[in-house]
């Protein structure tokens, strides 16, 4: 049933508009005419041979295999042998992309204090979607499949039979579950799209997964029938990067059915978007408009070719070195086992036995001794310098060096050792790139499905930094007030274990790490958040108490403790009488100004210990008034010490000095016409 509100008469021609029952053909024409596409102009043929050399078969889709020796010939005297070193190489550009944590926080147009607790539970909850909903897991598929493939895709929605089951529907008797969000990592050949839309900046995807249509069938069973004898489209098989040890897709061998999804924005084409669910080539069980502001399949391409919205494989320029270096192995192992074995020559009529001359020795018998054939040390010593060579090409085009491969046997110093990783990490810098646009929008999409589809209120367990449990609690509307999920990229140093364990060590000498839990993460991970934990809920509480007191009737709710950074709390409240207009209301300035007091008063009177534990100065106020105490003179062992005399009589210098035995006058004893001066 068509449920999209898409209006199809104003343009009729726009195969994505069309009413339900005309899209399953529409659909099928989009998939046929991309899968022609992919098979028509090799790349199909680029993705399975990429494949099949990153996993050690032979590119040809024999069973030769770097797992094992094999024999091929006439009569099995080529030995067949490899070294896989393109998967080496693979894995270290992996490596180095996913490698590292990112680094990701919410943001949000507004920094009021609400919204700045909706960005801290946005954080957590993005915690701890990345291992419950293996956010993690698909990121880094995503990224191993862009390496062979030029492009991986992570595909991100919210999972209407996921999570846990509440309820049974009492009118169909199935399960109502509590929903989850689900991201899975695909291959090119599982999303279809238009080819010749090159900047990526795509309308619409169909994409392709395989679900139990058994469970299908259960959660639409107005379809039962449909779903249970669909079947894929043609050429579903041919265009799958398959390796010699799979088995191809049959209908009856297996409870799966691949089930293609469109996926439309919203345009001016289609004003409401559409999303619809069609199960093999059969039926469409599904309907309704776009639910998502973004499309859920989400690419990383590091590398587009020209005029296609297709990507470049970074090992594909791999695969004829890793060719060449399998047929000099194998020629190599091949010649030793051929012509490596002892010969012993000896004439006709010798009658020697190879028991006589012992196991793995050869006997051979002429009339004349035989030339001798050098296939020793010399053409080994070739062989290797060729394998030395190839490796080298390998490494310069990927800019692995041998200290990202693990041999740092040269003779250099543990700086110029780190100095080679980071020019590695910064090589390949546009794959590290690439990755982190991509989880920036997988996770912006986790935020907004987890916004639009969570119901009531939701508890998140959190393992806090440094082990600290906690929870979040939240309602999905609250997720609304954040737009974005954005990713920094660390330094090239920081995505390195020894430039992690220098940034640590550097921060232990600064003062700035206090905690050896902060040493220790900062070392594995390199964020700096355990470091920046404290000044971020500072910053949050200040900001919070200025939106108060700029409210006369919440400015009684502001509250100062002895604990406060006064210093701080006393600046940034100050600050927001800079604006001219807020100074001319008696009200808010009245405020702010005795909240200020307040801080002051209590910083005055804050105790050392306070003080010591919270990282502050003492208070000028309270320092001065030390000062000028420890000036006074200290009291004899008989009491009070007297006052010094000054020098100079009682007006000082200048003045007659007096006899210190001498009584004061009397003033009432004044001379007649006197009267008494008053200071």
């Amino acid at each position: 049933m068509d449920t999209t509100g898409n209006s199809v008469s104003a343009n009729t021609e726009y195969w994505a508009a069309v009413p339900t029952d005309q899209l399953l053909g529409k659909m099928q024409d989009k998939i046929q005419l991309y899968y022609s596409y992919c098979l028509s102009s090799g790349r199909a043929d680029v993705w399975r041979r990429s494949y099949r050399l990153l996993y050690g078969w032979d590119a040809s889709g024999t069973f030769k295999s770097s797992r094992r020796i094999s024999f091929s010939g006439e009569e099995g005297e080529a030995v067949d042998a490899s070294a896989n070193i393109l998967r080496s190489l693979t894995r270290a550009m992996h490596t180095q992309i996913t490698g590292s944590r990112p680094s990701y926080a919410c943001r949000t147009t507004s920094n009021d204090s609400r919204s700045l607790e909706v960005v801290r539970v946005g954080n957590a909850l993005l915690d701890f979607m990345w291992t419950e909903a293996q956010l993690e897991q698909a990121l880094s598929q995503m990224a191993w499949y862009s390496l062979p493939s030029g492009e991986g895709w992570a595909y991100t929605r919210w999972d209407h039979w996921g999570g846990e089951p509440v309820a049974v529907d009492p009118m169909t008797g199935t399960l109502v579950w509590s929903g989850a969000v689900k991201c899975t990592a695909l291959k090119p050949e599982d999303v279809i799209r238009d080819i010749h839309q090159a900047d990526l900046n795509l309308d619409w995807v169909i994409v392709s997964t395989l679900e139990n249509r058994h469970a299908l069938a259960a959660r639409f069973p107005e379809y039962r029938s449909e779903i249970l004898n669909a079947s894929p489209p043609g050429q579903w098989n041919s265009i799958r990067a398959r390796m010699p040890s799979s088995q191809l897709y049959r209908d009856a061998a297996s409870d799966a059915v691949p089930v293609f999804e469109l996926w439309h924005r919203r345009t001016d084409a289609l004003p409401s978007g559409r999303h619809a669910m069609m199960v093999g080539t059969s039926c469409i069980v599904h309907d309704d408009e776009m639910p998502y502001s973004m499309l859920p399949a989400v690419p990383m391409i590091p590398s587009l070719e020209i005029d296609q919205a297709c990507g470049y494989g970074e090992t594909w320029d791999l695969n004829n070195l890793q060719q060449a270096i399998t047929s000099i192995i194998s020629q190599v192992v091949s010649t030793r086992e051929n012509f490596g074995a002892r010969n012993v020559w000896a004439t006709p009529g010798t009658r020697l036995s190879s028991a006589q001359v012992g196991q793995g020795f050869r006997i051979i018998e002429s009339a004349q001794k035989p030339e001798v054939i050098d296939m020793g040390a010399g053409y080994v010593g070739e062989a290797s310098s060729a394998i030395d060579l190839l490796k080298g090409l390998m490494q310069l085009q990927t800019g692995m060096n041998d200290t990202v491969l693990g041999d740092a046997s040269k003779s250099q110093s543990g700086e110029a050792l780190r100095m080679l990783h980071s020019m590695a990490m910064q090589y390949n810098s546009g794959l590290q790139a690439s990755y982190a646009r991509a989880s920036e929008k997988v996770m912006t999409l986790v935020i907004e499905a987890c916004g639009q589809y969570m119901q009531g209120e939701q508890i998140i367990p959190i393992v806090g930094r440094g082990n600290r449990q906690t929870v979040a609690r939240f309602k999905g509307e609250d997720l609304q007030a954040i737009d974005s999920v954005q990713i920094e990229m660390q330094a090239a140093s920081l995505r390195t274990s020894a430039g992690r364990l220098d940034v640590a060590d550097k921060l232990l000498q600064a003062g700035l790490i206090t905690d050896p839990k902060q040493y220790f993460e900062v070392q594995a991970t390199g964020r700096l958040e355990p470091i920046l934990d404290a000044p971020y809920a500072e910053r949050v509480l200040i900001d919070a108490e200025n939106e108060r007191l700029m409210d006369p009737a919440s400015a009684q709710a502001v509250r100062v403790l002895i604990s406060d950074n006064h210093a701080k709390h006393i600046s940034e409240h100050l600050s927001k009488l800079n604006d001219p207009d807020l100074r001319l209301d008696d009200a808010i300035t009245g405020a702010f100004l005795g909240h200020v007091q307040e801080h002051m008063q209590l910083w005055a009177a804050a105790p050392p210990d306070i003080l010591a534990a919270t990282g502050q100065a003492q208070a000028p106020s309270a320092a001065m008034a030390q000062q000028m105490a420890a000036q006074q003179p200290s009291p004899g062992p008989g009491g009070p010490m007297p006052n010094a005399a000054p020098t100079g009589g009682p007006g000082g210098a200048g003045f007659p000095a007096m006899d210190a035995n001498t009584p004061p006058a009397d003033v009432g004893q004044q001379e007649p016409g006197m009267e008494p001066t008053t200071i």
